[in-house]
């Protein structure tokens, strides 16, 4: 299934196919920089039939080979078939906002979005949540950090595989939290000037690789806020509006949730006052939620007590977005991680181990606050983005 947020024609849709080039792709995610790439490839001879960023990924791969992963700015998971050497390139972004699930035996190498596609051999039988569930209880421990039940595996962030016709399998990481980032003669307000420019440009280019409306999460914590207010300030400016300032549409929706009275909403609430979105508060029950939690596991593929804990009302705010007919939004995970926002943080006994520690939490991230704001959004059809997360972003902050 295809949700189309860049180029609405059917051109955009998968697998799409390259004669000329030899090459097929499948893919989920966004290139933010696809015009500017797209640009690039036109000036060295390619020629483009669609305006959609999948077809970016092709030409991109067929130009520049696995190098074209330093290349993407964005969050992908995707998996190119080389006719002409008859190789399976995939990959994963860099902090693994996407996700990737693969199964590899001597017979076939299999790979999908969600691991309940791989769960049996008859791909179209579908899974119910009960059968799901009684499958992972069945299997108990995890065997390896990356392995979930009968052979299935996540491709680590930021690697990739190549597969061979003969079955060799090739994996290698381009990108790591860990990654040694040059450090300039810079200074302290250097620095603070330079990450203002930096996530005022990730906002804003999540913002134009949109050909539809746009929502903001906000919890009124800092994270969201900060978000929001950016997209606020661009959002007059995506298109030509003049005389259609009052239209329901440019104008920037947020969207918060929580318990009555919880005091998020309230928080949110000031803050939406104060940078002017038209604001929407979702509000559910306990029992709401109870009721909720097993398809949140389902969508979820985890049992993570504190991931299923906040994912129960994402999970539910997206219906309610959904149903106003935004398919994107904007969310603010990622800032604890990079910057020690968390209460413990406090505790770091040095420099040193306060950067460890930042290190080690963007490296799990994957499996906890990317997978959360992934697929309990996607589960509705809605795609989320998160600026914070941004390439440059990253490596300006982790400095």
């Amino acid at each position: 299934q295809r949700l189309s947020i860049i180029d609405l024609s059917n051109l955009g849709s998968q697998p799409m196919f390259d004669e000329k080039l030899g090459l097929t792709l499948v893919f989920n995610g966004t290139i933010y920089n696809y015009k500017s790439l797209r640009a690039l490839l036109i000036s060295h001879g390619y020629r483009f039939f669609s305006n959609s960023d999948t077809e970016v990924i092709i030409k991109a791969y067929h130009y520049w080979g696995k190098g074209c992963l330093e290349r993407l700015d964005g969050m992908f998971a995707f998996a190119i078939w080389d006719e002409t050497t008859q190789k399976l390139f995939v990959a994963r972004d860099r902090m693994g906002i996407k996700p990737f699930y693969f199964n590899a035996t001597s017979k076939a190498f299999t790979f999908a979005s969600n691991s309940q596609a791989l769960l049996t051999q008859d791909l179209n039988k579908s899974i119910n949540p009960v059968a799901l569930q009684q499958q992972l209880s069945l299997h108990g421990v995890v065997p390896a950090p990356n392995t979930i039940i009968n052979g299935i595996q996540k491709l680590k962030p930021g690697t990739f595989i190549i597969l061979n016709a003969d079955g060799h399998i090739q994996e290698k990481t381009y990108w790591s939290p860990s990654a040694k980032r040059p450090i300039g003669n810079i200074s302290d307000q250097d620095y603070i000037e330079r990450t203002h420019e930096l996530l005022t440009a990730a906002v804003t280019k999540r913002m134009d690789a949109s050909d539809v409306p746009i929502g903001v999460l906000l919890s009124g914590g800092l994270d969201s806020s900060i978000t929001s207010a950016l997209a606020k300030k661009f959002a007059s400016k995506r298109i030509e509006s003049n005389d259609k300032q009052d239209a329901w549409w440019p104008q920037l929706h947020s969207f918060s949730v929580g318990l009555e009275d919880a005091p998020d909403l309230k928080a949110a609430r000031i803050v939406a006052d104060h940078i002017g979105t038209i604001h929407h508060e979702i509000n559910f029950t306990v029992q709401e939620g109870i009721d909720a939690i097993r398809d949140v596991i389902y969508h979820l593929e985890t049992y993570d007590i504190t991931t299923i804990r906040a994912s129960t009302p994402m999970y539910l705010i997206a219906r309610a977005i959904k149903s106003l007919g935004i398919k994107m939004v904007l969310s603010g995970e990622g800032a604890d991680e990079l910057f020690g926002g968390y209460l413990y943080f406090h505790k770091a006994p040095n420099a040193k181990e306060f950067h460890e520690e930042t290190v080690r939490k963007l490296d799990k991230l994957h499996q906890y606050d990317c997978l959360r704001a992934n697929k309990s959004l996607a589960a509705w059809g809605i795609e989320g983005r998160v600026p914070f997360l941004d390439k440059e972003f990253i490596d300006v902050a982790m400095n």
